[in-house]
């Protein structure tokens, strides 16, 4: 709860005179969610709402915050505001949305600037408390104690990059809850059976496919690690082809994978079918100056750089959280470090969850931060010649797997007692079903 109305505190700060659209994206992230709560998903093709185009001409946005001036009611026409009018977030599934939708049905008729901010406070506060549940299961099933659950808790909530998250209009923020709730099942997936692992991880994969294309890399990595790890088993003759095939947490992780992929191919099916106006031609209209003719090297370092930068002073580049807040982060940093150091000293599991269940975590992040700095620059080039690194905020989607290595490491290691203060070791036989 404390560590909740820490984030709550550092969103409504980060807001506090920036009462205008955020730079990253958030009058497009506005316009999905206005027209999600008429009824409508945007598609390739459709122009900014009137309701958007309102605000920005009212509240100004963060290049131009000045421009504070025509508040009136009146049809404007959105080929005069960048990029060509579009409303380019088309590309986005819309479970990342829900949870901003009460805000805009039951608070029109308010000034635009109290508008945007009933919009970001409904979605954020929805989202800070579905965070808060989730490390509250995460606690209970690592064992973690009071100590620990705080640290957990102000590792992935106090984040810069997660404060900012939350305090605006974005599907950042629904990403961090996914890939938290993603965690939570991954660690319990070591003791279910076959079927409870198939249909959670199917349960999951639909969710996570639903509210951002990216957020499948994290099943994938998940599998990727899971693969990668039982086969050195194998390799080591630690091990049956046919006792690893059968492990729970690879069941879950591939039906994670398998059905947040197919989930993702039909909404951009849904999407090109439903198209006004080529997504190249929408996209070349937004990032047109960001070209080259090959793909840059730096651009991919850069992204995996960046996706590893989720505790670096600045969320996004352009816009930071009062320095205040980054003396609170600052402490957990050092216990960062530190448990870094203190990682892979003890053989002891968490509970009832193995050690195998830590490593596989641990390997979960660095392929899924791996896969995502290659792919994104690959990905953004074959669309139309873009070069532009992943943002800082993109790490959202591993920082929980960061939480749990870290407070997980502590518990593990014995530096800090959980609730039982003698775990033991499980077998690592698969489960039947």
């Amino acid at each position: 709860m404390v560590v909740a109305a820490l984030c709550l505190i550092g969103v409504q700060w980060g807001q506090h005179g920036k009462s205008y659209f955020d730079p990253i994206d958030e009058a497009a992230h506005f316009d999905y969610v206005w027209l999600l709560a008429h009824g409508q998903i945007p598609a390739w093709g459709d122009k900014y709402a009137q309701e958007t185009l309102l605000i920005s001409d009212c509240l100004g946005n963060a290049f131009e915050p000045e421009r504070v001036n025509d508040c009136s009611s009146k049809l404007r026409d959105p080929t005069q505001y960048p990029p060509d009018g579009f409303s380019y977030e088309a590309q986005q599934p819309p479970l990342g949305y829900v949870t901003y939708v009460p805000g805009a049905l039951f608070f029109q008729g308010e000034s635009p600037e109290k508008y945007l901010n009933f919009v970001r406070d409904s979605g954020g506060v929805a989202l800070i408390g579905l965070c808060g549940f989730f490390l509250f299961l995460l606690s209970r099933k690592l064992r973690l104690g009071f100590w620990l659950t705080v640290l957990l808790s102000g590792i992935i909530m106090l984040a810069p990059s997660a404060t900012y998250a939350l305090g605006i209009v974005s599907n950042d923020g629904p990403t961090l809850v996914g890939a938290l709730g993603f965690a939570l099942a991954l660690i319990s997936s070591f003791m279910w059976s076959r079927r409870t692992a198939a249909l959670v991880g199917t349960g999951i994969g639909v969710a996570l496919g639903l509210i951002k294309s990216s957020t499948l890399l994290l099943p994938f990595g998940a599998l990727t690690a899971i693969v990668g790890y039982s086969l050195m088993r194998l390799v080591l003759r630690r091990s049956r082809f046919r006792q690893e095939l059968g492990r729970g947490e690879m069941i879950f992780a591939g039906s994670a994978f398998v059905a947040a992929g197919v989930v993702s191919a039909l909404f951009h099916g849904y999407q090109s079918i439903r198209e006004t106006v080529p997504s190249g031609i929408v996209l070349r209209s937004l990032l047109g100056f960001l070209t080259t003719d090959v793909i840059q090297p730096a651009t991919v370092f850069n992204s995996i750089g960046h996706l590893m930068e989720i505790w670096g002073g600045f969320s996004n580049g352009l816009v930071t959280i009062p320095s205040l807040f980054y003396v609170i982060n600052t402490a957990f940093l050092v216990l960062l470090g530190f448990s870094a150091w203190m990682l892979g000293s003890s053989r002891r599991g968490w509970g009832d969850v193995p050690v195998r269940a830590f490593q596989v975590v641990a390997l979960n992040w660095i392929t899924t931060v791996t896969v995502f700095g290659v792919s994104w620059p690959v990905l953004q080039f074959l669309q139309g010649g873009f070069n532009f690194d992943a943002a800082v905020r993109f790490g959202l989607l591993v920082l929980p797997l960061v939480g749990v290595l870290i407070a997980g490491g502590l518990r593990k290691n014995g530096t800090f007692h959980g609730t039982d203060e003698q775990p033991q070791d499980q077998p690592n036989a698969a489960p039947q079903s």
